[in-house]
């Protein structure tokens, strides 16, 4: 990619609103899938790949602010409400999952008293058994998962230089371990570079928080400061080969004093929604100018569902391939509904050079029929849309 003459990609960072609802779907599926298997020994059915948030209403201003309305989450979808007879408090898991969620990305806003919750989740199905089984026998796929699409799902690797540099200028807000550097910045930065040869044009949205934004000049200074920083950044990350420009909070209006001031550290706050699949892709970023799959894999079933198993899979396998081999490597994963999960339907793998293909086998097997991905999808959370390490 970085020897194509143009190239655009873009970010929606932690905080915002898709970007919270891919991550909340994530958490919730990832948190019933432990419950079931600690409780049952295997992920009962579910999908919650359908959450959406509808934003609030806060007033803000230098140093004040105020939630007036809260943010509503919908949690939608389906899930097994019980297990051999044993009803199962998925609202609670849900509503815990949730929270804990946006605690975490969210240090400025309160879930206890900001956000509240449409439960439109249904058992529905013509399968009696399928959302309500007796026992393991009433989930056919625990044993031997099969797709549950015809979908395709790409992984490619490495990233472009363009794509390592949007990347980093999230991660420059905060820690390796997530902690925010600055206390006065909040989560829904906004990022989209555009390369042309070797010039990147790059502009950020980057919120401050209000009540720890006192007046104009702190505003003004401190965002000076940070577009300092952050050029520096930009020829940490690029070297001396590339130019970088910078823009920031180009929306800003000096005349009617409107500036990109949060109470809570997302734009939910100010009437904006947030919907599944709308935010990145599984490696953190919309690559515009790359493959990449329709397939959302957020909130969906680990155990089998293609959009988030292959999706995952793919990715890893795209990884092993360019970094053991010294290669560009692209992967694409065609499914058929119906069919043994493993293997897929087709396997088509696209390096930009000749490389043994017993090689490029051997890695395949590995990292895709043989891999524990639901140990990966549900213990550690691998696709959970945090900060994103190069």
């Amino acid at each position: 990619m970085d020897r194509c003459k143009v190239e655009i990609v873009e970010r929606k960072g932690i905080g915002h609103p898709d970007c919270l609802a891919d991550g909340v779907a994530e958490a919730i599926s990832a948190e019933y899938s432990r419950y079931c298997l600690d409780q049952f020994g295997a992920v009962l059915h579910h999908n919650v790949d359908k959450i959406a948030f509808i934003g609030g209403e806060a007033s803000v201003g230098f140093g004040e602010g105020e939630m007036i309305t809260p943010v509503k989450l919908i949690l939608n979808g389906r899930m097994s409400v019980s297990f051999g007879g044993k009803t199962i408090d998925y609202v609670e898991i849900q509503k815990k999952a949730a929270k804990e969620y946006l605690q975490s990305v969210l240090p400025h806003f309160n879930v206890e008293e900001w956000l509240g919750f449409i439960t439109l989740t249904n058992s529905f199905s013509h399968l009696s058994t399928w959302f309500k089984p007796m026992s393991l026998d009433d989930i056919p796929d625990y044993k031997k998962p099969h797709a549950n699409d015809t979908a395709c799902c790409v992984g490619y690797w490495p990233l472009s230089l363009t794509e390592t540099l949007v990347l980093e200028l999230e991660n420059f807000f905060y820690s390796e371990t997530g902690e925010p550097h600055f206390n006065f910045i909040g989560q829904d930065i906004k990022i989209m570079a555009t390369r042309r040869g070797r010039r990147i044009d790059v502009t950020m949205c980057i919120p401050f928080i209000s009540l720890e934004t006192p007046n104009l000049n702190f505003y003004k200074e401190q965002l000076t400061e940070i577009k300092t920083m952050l050029l520096d950044k930009s020829r940490e990350v690029l070297g001396d080969e590339y130019e970088a420009s910078l823009e920031i909070n180009t929306a800003d209006n000096l005349i009617e004093g409107d500036y990109y001031l949060l109470l809570s550290g997302t734009a939910l706050e100010g009437g904006e929604e947030g919907a599944v699949g709308r935010g990145n892709r599984i490696n953190g970023l919309i690559p515009c100018m790359r493959p990449y799959t329709m397939e959302s894999p957020f909130g969906k079933n680990p155990n089998y569902h293609v959009g988030k198993v292959y999706g995952y899979l793919a990715n890893q396998a795209a990884k092993a391939i360019a970094e053991e081999l010294e290669c560009e490597c692209c992967v694409y994963i065609v499914t058929v509904n119906g069919d043994s999960l493993k293997p897929p339907r087709h396997l088509i793998v696209d390096l930009d050079q000749p490389r043994d293909s017993s090689a490029v086998n051997r890695i395949l097997e590995r990292e895709i029929l043989e891999a524990d991905y639901l140990s990966a999808l549900v213990r550690k959370q691998a696709i959970s849309p945090r900060l994103r390490r190069r």
